[in-house]
């Protein structure tokens, strides 16, 4: 999938961010471009398809982005690929027109649709444009009554920015959907937009797959079209993660995971600056920057799980379907990010358990005007680190079952690492008091036999129950978490109850 890198690299050169460079540096360039796309088809198996972190793996979602890239960059006309690379490229295609991962990923679909398209228009070919409408059906029936897609069964905003990219360009591409989507992205703008924070930030702990992505271009493309209000709240988006809390991609090891997205992006707003030379545009005043009266429900995606309530001149961002992780800000500024505590068991064999996974019993309610209650059991989690000797079990699994039984081994792969497992007799309850003054969050965790006395609370503010690799980028909420100011425990038979104020 590093491959994919490729396509920034494209974009880059088209764009002149390298001025100073030479014609033998630019030849030299071209040849990589070459080379990484010629590598990426060589890797790929008989089927069409490649690994991603290990042999035999056969993964969708590496498949179509490099893919993806290739045939990005050759619609720039910055490849020069050989004849025999077009019959991989259809073998690839072949592969991904027929294959039905594992597990709902939108944006692998939306990518995948996208990809096929992008072949129809390349080679000419009607069928492919026929396979990617079909396909592009086949991801509509994941759609929310909210507007937003399936990310493993929840609602992941950064992945919705890319499903909404894709959406966009495909009702370019296939006229025959262009009446039909554009409802439906009007529809997952919406979604996207409620989802923004007080000071315009996007994404992270707070949602499915935890990730802080934000393919910008296709969002902010939509609102160059669309114009109005809608401009200035894309831009606030961007001017929080480039600007104000700009995302820390320099030890992000799949930076070209985004990067192309960032590009696109930078040239429509380059392009916009020339045309709008001395139009002032105002971005939309942030949703908890005022001092109102009261506590009021200010927005809300009941389906996804979150809830935006304002209360005073504090605004409480709560995921219910994660536990009742929450952001809190005061005046649209951040104070506190909190991803529910864990209950650490000391005596004995030591484990911890959680309380932020995506669990069927799951619960919640509101008791009254100013409280909300959410109800769960709590999930076994212990941290696990890549050894050498779990490297080379992993890599000889894949090379003898994943020769013959991929998507198995992924199904397999995802009920460990992604599927929550709830235990019943380990519960919580979390209450939100919600005052003009302060928020108050009382958590109660009732544990089996003695294991209440050998049991400790651990606060988590940026914690992740799913292994998803995108969702370990560093966010500058990290340096501004602010400690409670007052913090009660409290033990009783069977019970562990704690008490914080901010």
């Amino acid at each position: 999938m590093s491959q994919e890198a490729l396509y920034p690299l494209a974009l880059a050169l088209q764009s002149g961010l390298f001025p100073g460079l030479t014609l033998e540096s630019r030849r030299e360039m071209q040849e990589l471009l070459n080379a990484a796309a010629l590598l990426s088809l060589r890797q790929q198996h008989r089927n069409g398809s490649i690994d991603d972190y290990f042999p035999f793996e056969q993964a969708a979602g590496a498949t179509a982005f490099s893919l993806f890239a290739i045939l990005a960059a050759l619609e720039l006309g910055a490849l020069h690929l050989p004849e025999h690379a077009d019959v991989r490229i259809r073998r690839r295609l072949h592969w991904l027109a027929s294959h039905c991962e594992s597990g709902r990923l939108s944006n692998h679909e939306a990518l995948i649709s996208l990809t096929l398209a992008m072949a129809g228009s390349y080679f000419t070919d009607q069928g492919w444009l026929d396979q990617a409408a079909c396909r592009c059906q086949r991801l509509l029936g994941w759609r929310s009554s909210e507007g937003w897609f399936e990310e493993y069964g929840g609602f992941d905003v950064g992945y919705e920015t890319l499903t909404f990219s894709c959406l966009f360009e495909l009702s370019r591409r296939l006229p025959l959907m262009t009446e039909r989507l554009a409802g439906v992205l009007s529809a997952q703008a919406a979604a996207i937009l409620t989802a923004v924070e007080p000071d315009g930030c996007l994404g992270g702990e707070l949602f499915s797959r935890g990730t802080w992505n934000c393919f910008s271009h296709g969002l902010l493309e939509y609102a160059l079209d669309q114009g109005g209000d809608l401009l200035g709240d894309v831009l606030r988006i961007l001017s929080s993660r480039f600007v104000d809390a700009p995302i820390v991609v320099r030890d992000d090891y799949v930076i070209q995971h985004h990067l192309w997205s960032d590009l696109r992006a930078l040239a429509l707003l380059s392009s916009f600056a020339e045309q709008s030379s001395g139009v002032v545009l105002s971005a939309a005043s942030s949703a908890g920057s005022g001092t109102s009266l009261g506590v009021a429900l200010e927005r809300s995606l009941p389906e996804a799980g979150h809830f935006w309530i304002r209360h005073g001149a504090l605004t409480t961002h709560v995921s219910v379907r994660l536990g009742g992780a929450f952001r809190l800000y005061r005046h649209g500024s951040f104070l506190v990010q909190e991803t529910q505590n864990a209950v650490r068991l000391t005596g004995g064999r030591a484990r911890a358990w959680v309380a932020h996974a995506q669990t069927p019993s799951l619960r919640w309610m509101w008791e009254s005007p100013t409280m909300l209650v959410v109800e769960g059991s709590l999930t076994a989690y212990q941290a696990q680190t890549m050894t050498t000797v779990k490297l080379v079990v992993l890599r000889l699994l894949m090379a003898c079952g994943g020769r013959f039984w991929p998507d198995g081994i992924r199904r397999l792969m995802q009920k460990m690492l992604i599927n929550a497992r709830s235990d019943i007799s380990r519960t919580f309850r979390r209450c939100f008091h919600f005052s003009e003054e302060a928020l108050i969050v009382i958590d109660a965790y009732r544990l089996p036999g003695r294991e209440v006395l050998g049991a400790d609370i651990c606060p988590t503010g940026f914690s992740s129950f799913r292994h998803v690799v995108m969702s370990r980028m560093f966010h500058p909420y990290a340096l501004l978490q602010q400690a409670p100011s007052r913090c009660r425990v409290h033990r009783s038979a069977g019970a562990l109850e704690v008490e914080r104020e901010w």
